[in-house]
């Protein structure tokens, strides 16, 4: 009974401890809603629990989209969910326009491309129908792959 009196109050200062660290590793509610609004999505809903997708909506053409933000707020990736797929000029609105142009410059991808997952950090990866891509995290091509 002593050995529970001195572990009780250990474990509960742990699982409050867990609990504080994991909430800095999730996005702020406020990075959501800028995501949210940048893409102007429709029946959003946000998920800030660390369980799925941090947010959930369609996209203005329609199409559904998961996203998933890295705990700094920025976006780490985008998919359509159930092997959908979605279009990339729909979610240019978070790359800086000389990113989104060179993207554009160096490729034959346009604005109606689809894609089935894009991720964003230190560099782009695009993947849709038929092909996978790589870029800088300046839009400069690195590869490009048909499958």
């Amino acid at each position: 009974m002593t050995q529970m009196r001195f572990f009780l109050p250990l474990l509960t200062l742990t699982a409050l401890g867990s609990a504080a660290l994991a909430r800095d590793y999730l996005p702020r509610t406020q990075d959501i809603v800028v995501v949210e609004r940048t893409l102007n999505l429709t029946g959003a809903r946000r998920h800030p629990d660390g369980e799925g997708p941090d947010l959930t909506g369609i996209l203005p053409g329609g199409d559904r989209i998961e996203v998933d933000l890295h705990h700094d707020g920025t976006v780490d990736r985008i998919e359509a969910p159930h092997h959908g797929t979605m279009p990339l000029g729909e979610l240019v609105p978070l790359l800086r326009s000389d990113v989104a142009e060179a993207l554009y410059a160096t490729t034959a991808l346009t604005a109606g491309t689809r894609l089935r997952e894009m991720e964003l950090g230190d560099e782009i990866a695009l993947e849709g129908p038929g092909f996978t891509a790589e870029f800088t995290a300046d839009g400069h091509l690195k590869e490009w792959k048909r499958d």
